[in-house]
């Protein structure tokens, strides 16, 4: 859980999750597409100086289309890939509207214009259906995890997720905000903070344990326990009566917790 609230940190930090969220990689097999948990080329070919220059190539196009955009709204180039006889092939990138030139980005002619991803060795993970629960990549129903060397298929393990308990609670953020107290807080003015905590809830629905928290404060992380918005959301936290229970990859999945003290939420919710 740790780990995951680090990538949520980056996320906020840098914005890049956004576009993920938006444009995640596919992957084709036996005709069925799957959404990809993370970017296989780009968070592979920068790892290799043999890739520089496509990595370079990717990063101009996402530019070139977003021209003055805003990080959250940024177009992002993403793969379309395809498992054929157990190996892997990149056979399209795109921003859902311009294609580029496999021939072009690879420099040279690949058989069917799909290029065989040998440099993939890696456990990934892929997901279609339902979205379930949002947390750094959405928890649809069905999952799957890929084991590949050198661009070839080696395991695959299926996975069907559920929601095994909803709680009547969180389906707005009534009951966080009503039991703020405001007045154990600093100040905000015009400022907004954001506090994540990681909650891992117990079979049913009650809290197990807070794995991890901290607050985002003028950009910067802060994790001290003693800090007043992580004491006050920890507080809160407490009082759930009940939590989602999400069942992923056959356990329990952590959830992400999130509140947002600023000057607007304060004057609607402070007594």
């Amino acid at each position: 859980m740790k780990r995951l609230l680090l990538l949520l940190l980056l996320a906020v930090l840098t914005k890049s999750t956004f576009a993920t969220h938006l444009n995640p990689d596919r992957i084709i097999i036996e005709n069925d597409t799957f959404f990809v948990h993370s970017d296989l080329l780009k968070n592979h070919v920068r790892k290799d100086s043999v890739f520089e220059n496509i990595y370079k190539q990717v990063e101009d196009l996402e530019k070139t289309l977003n021209p003055g955009a805003d990080e959250y709204e940024v177009i992002q180039v993403y793969g379309i890939w395809e498992i054929i006889e157990n190996r892997v092939f990149l056979i399209k990138m795109t921003d859902g509207v311009h294609d580029i030139d496999l021939n072009e980005l690879f420099k040279e002619k690949k058989p069917n214009g799909k290029v065989f991803a040998d440099w993939l060795t890696d456990t990934i993970y892929i997901s279609k259906g339902e979205i379930l629960a949002i947390g750094v990549t959405p928890i649809r129903e069905y999952e799957t995890k890929l084991i590949l060397q050198n661009g070839v298929l080696i395991s695959r393990t299926n996975y069907t997720n559920q929601i095994l308990k909803k709680s009547d609670f969180l389906t707005d953020n009534e009951f966080i905000y009503k039991h703020i107290n405001w007045n154990s807080i600093p100040d905000i003015n015009e400022q907004t903070v954001l506090l994540y905590l990681g909650i891992q809830p117990k079979d049913n629905g009650k809290l197990n344990y807070i794995d991890s928290s901290f607050a985002i404060i003028d950009n910067q992380m802060i994790s001290d326990k003693e800090n007043p918005f992580i004491k006050e959301a920890i507080r809160i936290a407490r009082l759930v009566p009940d939590w989602n229970v999400v069942i992923q990859r056959d356990k329990i999945t952590p959830q992400l917790m999130t509140i947002f003290f600023d000057h607007q939420l304060k004057k609607k919710y402070a007594r």
